[in-house]
């Protein structure tokens, strides 16, 4: 009977902690819908869909450092890390999913509009593309969509041209405006 009752806790404790690390899967190209609070896996480059108006989100990996944050209206987060992640924080009536890989690329513009943080859409650049930059110490990066490590980082508004080719996409902070358009 002991041995019996121990043996129900312990396959209990198994399937609850199995329960609370959801995996997102690359081969099924389906993406996870995410609570505040709730510890996923992922693999590089994977994204953060957030729909909703207003939504606030705020992402830290498996150690509790911040790793992501963006605000806005239907958005998305390109994430450069794999591991352990979990959505500390969603305002408004909003939803997050995570989806394997960085997405779709856009034709060049791509906007980031001033009032929304977060990423630009991964974009295609053949010979090169401009960033313009405006707003007042703006923060700025650019970053390869399909692993997702960073090219370059500048403060300020300004334009800047890159002789880049590849995939790519650029963060920013709410209170500045992205443009990016071919060079």
């Amino acid at each position: 009977m002991i041995l019996r009752r121990a043996l129900g806790l312990v396959l209990s404790a198994l399937l609850l902690s199995g329960g609370l690390v959801a995996v997102v899967h690359r081969r099924s190209g389906q993406g996870l819908e995410v609570q505040a609070g709730q510890r996923f896996r992922a693999t590089t480059a994977w994204r953060l869909q957030v729909r909703g108006d207003e939504c606030g989100v705020w992402l830290a990996d498996g150690n509790g450092r911040p790793s992501g944050q963006g605000y806005g209206s239907n958005f998305v987060l390109q994430m450069r890390a794999s591991g352990e992640s979990y959505l500390r924080s969603v305002t408004g009536h909003s939803h997050a999913t995570v989806v394997p890989a960085p997405g779709e690329t856009s034709r060049l513009p791509v906007t980031l509009p001033a009032g929304k943080s977060g990423d630009t859409p991964p974009f295609h650049s053949s010979d090169g593309f401009r960033v313009a930059v405006a707003g007042t110490s703006c923060q700025t990066g650019i970053y390869r969509a399909r692993e997702g490590s960073e090219v370059t980082e500048f403060a300020g508004g300004d334009t800047f041209e890159y002789a880049l080719r590849g995939d790519f996409f650029v963060h920013s902070e709410t209170r500045c405006s992205i443009t990016v358009t071919p060079a």
